[in-house]
């Protein structure tokens, strides 16, 4: 803390003695990636690498195929519903 700023014992600014000061409003921003289909082609391509390891971009697809989460979200009948009307 700086120099004559209150703080409680577990390190939370003090406005006074028992009040806290209020938490720094934040927003997450969401990033937006595109993909660049001809650097993954550069990338992945078995004519320009022929000794790509196949093995584990294989492993990695399958695992996306599989897709673990998929049941552990709940989707009732609501879900698709509420799915259904969504716009845009």
């Amino acid at each position: 803390a700086a120099e004559g700023e209150m703080v409680d014992d577990m390190g939370f600014k003090l406005m006074r003695r028992g009040v806290k000061v209020a938490a720094n409003e934040t927003i997450l921003s969401p990033r937006f990636y595109t993909t660049d289909f001809d650097e993954i082609d550069e990338i992945f391509n078995l004519e320009k690498n022929p000794d790509l390891p196949m093995e584990e971009l294989t492993a990695m697809l399958e695992e996306f195929r599989r897709d673990y989460n998929q049941k552990h979200f709940v989707r009732n009948e609501g879900f698709a519903e509420a799915a259904d009307a969504i716009l845009g």
